[in-house]
């Protein structure tokens, strides 16, 4: 075995698993209950977590509904995917290279951006001004509902088109 193919050997693995990740997260709809763990976080404060809703979105995004993706986590869609798309091929353009004379080796990682970002969304989260703002107005642990396949007693998606008649308007 060659000295780039046992260098590429990692970030290859690393982006296999993150690509059967990701048609996992496409094929099944974090929306259902009992296929993915519930957040720690979620589960032991009721607070939403940087990633809540990171599933949702990917999964939105691999549907490409864009706009759903962003109501369900802006930072995930914006930052956090790209951010890691971006690290994961500098990473593995890198070990193509192999080392460089007067490198020192080490990663370079930004975690002047990578740490502070996700503790500014959590802290606005909760605010008029949160990049998810749709979100941040529904209920702690409202789930976005789900359609009834019936049609009966269905609560319409909150892009969705209402038809007002008198019917609608009592209760």
């Amino acid at each position: 075995m060659t000295s780039r193919a046992r260098r590429l050997r990692a970030p290859l693995a690393v982006g296999v698993g993150a690509l059967l990740a990701t048609v996992y997260v496409g094929l099944v709809d974090p929306d259902v209950p009992g296929h993915y763990p519930l957040c720690p976080t979620k589960a032991f404060t009721g607070l939403d977590c940087p990633g809540c809703g990171g599933l949702r979105a990917t999964h939105s995004l691999l549907h490409g509904d864009l706009h759903g993706a962003l109501d369900h986590n802006a930072f995930v869609v914006l930052v956090v995917l790209p951010l890691a798309l971006f690290l994961w091929v500098r990473w593995l353009w890198r070990e193509w290279k192999g080392p460089q004379p007067g490198s020192d080796g080490s990663a370079d990682v930004p975690v002047d951006v990578g740490v502070p970002s996700p503790l500014l969304l959590w802290s606005l989260r909760p605010s008029p001004w949160c990049a998810t703002s749709a979100r941040c107005r529904r209920s702690p642990g409202s789930a976005r509902p789900r359609a009834d396949p019936r049609g009966a007693g269905r609560r319409p998606h909150p892009r969705e088109p209402v038809e007002v008649t008198p019917a609608n308007l009592t209760g």
